[in-house]
């Protein structure tokens, strides 16, 4: 194809099957849990599949290279499950072009080898109201105070051979990670390249 005055796209069914390289995590309240990703191909896209035990809990996702995200200063950011392609009924989600608990970050994010860290925390209830607390005179009984996350680059989900031990407000969660990449051959190159091509 040649000259090409519009993009095209091509469908391709994805015959890898992300539940073989499913893990299990699990995120605190007011806490935020980084993945490490090592990108080590460039032109690469990372499609990443991340599911709540619990179907009602929404998480907030933040994706930056090289250091850790905050959540008002990343390269990327989102809501997962993202409804925002299902038809909305009374009876819930229907109809989906895209599965909800899937985020593509594409070639042109993932554009440098290197490390990238995914930040996720539990998204909070809309007319929810977060009751600070006080340092002086006497702290409320329901007051619970919660240290910010270590700004080391040391993944912050650890590994054990013992079983966890959840607390209240805790979140189990499978997080999938598949790399992609869209390449052709190019002839005046004679290699393979990513230019104007995109996994979505």
């Amino acid at each position: 194809m040649t000259e090409l005055e519009s993009p095209i796209s091509i469908k391709l069914s994805n015959t890898h099957h992300l539940s073989n390289t499913s893990r299990s995590h699990y995120v605190k309240a007011n806490r935020t849990v980084f993945h490490k990703i090592n990108v080590t191909q460039s032109g690469m896209a990372l499609i990443l599949k991340v599911h709540p035990e619990n179907n009602a809990t929404e998480f907030l996702l933040s994706v930056n290279y090289g250091e850790r995200p905050s959540f008002g200063d990343s390269d990327f950011g989102g809501t997962v499950p993202n409804f925002s392609s299902c038809i909305n009924l009374s009876s819930g989600y229907v109809n989906c072009s895209r599965d909800p608990y899937v985020v593509v970050l594409s070639n042109e994010l993932v554009s440098r080898t290197g490390y990238y860290f995914i930040g996720i925390k539990i998204k909070p209830r809309s007319g929810s109201r977060k009751r600070r607390c006080s340092e002086v005179g006497r702290s409320k009984r329901s007051c619970v105070q919660y240290k910010e996350a270590p700004a080391t680059d040391a993944p912050n989900v650890a590994q054990s051979i013992h079983t966890p031990k959840y607390s209240r407000g805790d979140v189990v969660y499978t997080m999938q990670v598949l790399p992609a990449a869209c390449l052709y051959w190019s002839k005046a190159a004679s290699g393979w390249t990513t230019q104007g091509c995109q996994v979505k």
